[in-house]
């Protein structure tokens, strides 16, 4: 019998055989914005628009709402960069590291793709993370996957999108290809997200359109999974149906599904400089051969711009966080902005001094809300100025605290100080925030443990450049280790509490991406010529 379902009814029935119970919800908070870090004191001028229409006074109906935790269906994996809205951390359940080891298990070739201004683009670069997801077994006899892993129970899947215009998808066991690529055709940065209902949808962002065959579109995807075809395309470049100020219509930016209490939206940031909430009225129908997911997307848009910014600064390349209806985002310039998407009104802007590409991490504490952040040096920081890592109250705007470091300014790529996300410490980490600064004095870059209470540096760790975003890894008991990679292809697995080295490996290939970890297995990829997806066992 057919069966269109409803998200709520989907929910229920892909739960329905995952025994464990959902976490408690985050409890609802309410951001008010301080004077000193009020809007007009940057001299904000904003906007709001659907296609090329000026929104005033604009009031939303329903509230948008980031579920925390992300996945609606327990122990199902990471759907998005950074594992979740709050993007604190790109692991998924618990390690024990007995050895301290990188246990190497499987390799897989990635490709290249010739541009007319970049040249060849290999593998996966900077920012991308690899999403895994354990389908549900309704979702994957509907998915057009190998006979072999259509009927493997409690399938794990690996999808990331690649510079050679390709999305794998991949066994996390084997590393063998669970399905044919979805082929884009142009260079892909944004890491994939997958609706974390666990609904057969994916989202990814496009890095390139000046191909030597021409230039095409640019912009942000959304692909039907059970199809494997485009569901919706979302332009990027200016029109007259689109009002930005940056030109840029590239998406570096990871997005954020938000099904929760039957918003069923998508939230995404573009280097057009705009912030899209994006109601998708989604559909899923269960029906053997006759199966679909089905979008009928309204777009509603905002732009900004703050006094003294330059236009083509208002590129935003960061993965923005989100807790309920506030989304945190920052641009080239450094403005970074707490906007409250019921009214798509920024509630309170902060300048964080230069580039901020970084996503910025959100902290749940006793007190409230936190944000942590750091800039890169770019256009605003000259040698004698440090790049900042930044601590501040999420629900006014207001800095805590401040730690300076003096980094290496690098006129030709936005690479020197925080490129890197940071990760928030848990459980037995839960006092410490980790940041990984590159082209530090001295040469390389260094991995932070900072304290949560007044920014002093506990310990660093001396490694080669690096814009890999480090991974906390925790034992059932909350035993904290963190992965970090650099550009060399180093790999470390470090202590969470002292800094002490307890494993090192390397991998033949350059490190730009951010890893994945699922339970044990650690996933990174490279992007030379001879790039390749790796997969280790933490041993």
């Amino acid at each position: 019998m057919r069966k269109a379902l409803s998200a709520l009814t989907a929910l229920f029935l892909l739960a329905a055989p995952v025994p464990a119970p959902a976490e408690e919800e985050a409890p609802p908070l309410t951001v008010t914005g301080a004077a000193v870090s009020a809007p007009e004191t940057l001299g904000l001028k904003e906007a709001v628009y659907t296609g090329g229409t000026l929104l005033t006074d604009y009031r939303r109906e329903g509230d948008l709402s980031a579920s925390t935790p992300y996945a609606l269906i327990p122990d199902s994996g990471l759907y998005t960069f950074r594992g979740d809205a709050l993007r604190q951390n790109a692991a998924f359940g618990t390690c024990e590291v007995a050895e301290g080891t990188l246990t190497p298990l499987w390799e897989v070739p990635l490709s290249g793709l010739r541009t007319a201004e970049n040249g060849m683009l290999y593998g996966v670069g900077w920012n991308n993370q690899p999403a895994v997801v354990k389908w549900a077994a309704e979702i994957r006899e509907i998915m057009p996957l190998d006979a072999e892993f259509k009927n493997k129970k409690a399938l794990v899947e690996v999808l990331f999108s690649a510079q050679d215009g390709k999305i794998y998808f991949l066994d996390l066991e084997s590393g063998a290809p669970t399905r044919e690529c979805v082929w884009a055709g142009y260079p892909l940065k944004g890491s994939v997200s997958v609706d974390p209902r666990g609904w057969p949808l994916m989202a990814f962002g496009q890095a390139v359109s000046k191909m030597p065959s021409g230039t095409g579109d640019i912009g942000y995807h959304l692909y039907d999974l059970i199809t494997m075809q485009p569901l919706y395309f979302l332009n990027g470049r200016k029109s007259a149906e689109q009002v930005q100020y940056s030109p840029n219509g590239a998406f570096d930016s990871s997005s954020l599904f938000l099904p929760a209490a039957g918003s069923d939206a998508l939230v995404v940031a573009g280097e057009n400089g705009l912030l899209y909430t994006i109601s998708l009225n989604s559909a899923l129908t269960l029906d053997g051969s006759g199966s679909a997911v089905s979008v009928s997307p309204e777009v509603v848009y905002m732009n900004a711009l703050a006094r003294e910014e330059r236009e083509n600064k208002t590129s935003i390349e960061g993965a923005p966080s989100m807790y309920g209806r506030y989304v945190f985002l920052a641009d080239a310039w450094g403005i970074v902005r707490c906007v409250d998407t019921s009214l798509m009104k920024t509630v309170w802007a902060y300048d964080n001094g230069d580039n901020t590409d970084a996503a910025m991490a959100l902290d749940l504490t006793e007190e409230g809300l936190d944000l942590y952040t750091g800039n890169t040096s770019y256009s605003r920081l000259s040698k004698k100025n440090p790049v900042t890592i930044h601590r501040l109250n999420a629900l006014t705007g207001e800095e805590i605290w401040t730690n300076e470091i003096d980094c290496v300014k690098n006129t030709s790529e936005d690479v020197a100080g925080c490129k890197a996300s940071p990760v928030i410490g848990q459980k037995g980490l839960k006092d410490y925030v980790y940041f990984t600064v590159n082209q530090v004095q001295g040469g390389g870059a260094k991995l932070m443990c900072l304290a949560k209470a007044d920014g002093h540096e506990v310990w660093s760790l001396a490694i080669q450049e690096s814009v890999s975003s480090p991974v906390a890894v925790y034992s059932e008991f909350g035993d904290g280790v963190i992965f970090q990679a650099d550009s060399r292809g180093n790999l470390y697995l470090v202590d969470g509490l002292t800094g002490h080295l307890l494993g090192q490996t390397k991998v033949d290939g350059r490190i730009e991406a951010s890893p994945a970890v699922y339970r044990n297995r650690v996933l990174i990829g490279t992007c030379d010529k001879n790039a390749k997806m790796y997969c280790f066992e933490i041993r």
